[in-house]
């Protein structure tokens, strides 16, 4: 996101789960339905730390990609 936020064809809002069940807040879902009916092309809705079982974003989002860091994942030991 670094280096985008004077584009003017990007916007950038930062919005907690603000103890939603799911990960993503009421308000982020809504955000993104005005920016689609807005024209935006592409929405991208981040979750950053959520666990596994918050999956509340798939209700709001055409694609879903998991971006993970090489061993930060379960992993068996010997």
């Amino acid at each position: 996101m670094h280096g985008h936020e004077t584009d003017p064809g990007v916007f950038i809002r930062s919005m907690a789960a603000r103890g939603q069940p799911g990960g993503v807040s009421r308000a982020a879902r809504e955000a993104a339905l005005v920016m689609d009916a807005m024209g935006y092309q592409a929405v991208v809705i981040e979750t950053v730390g959520v666990g596994q079982g918050e999956i509340g974003v798939s209700s709001c989002v055409h694609t879903t990609a998991v971006v993970s860091i090489p061993g930060m994942g379960d992993e068996s030991r010997p």
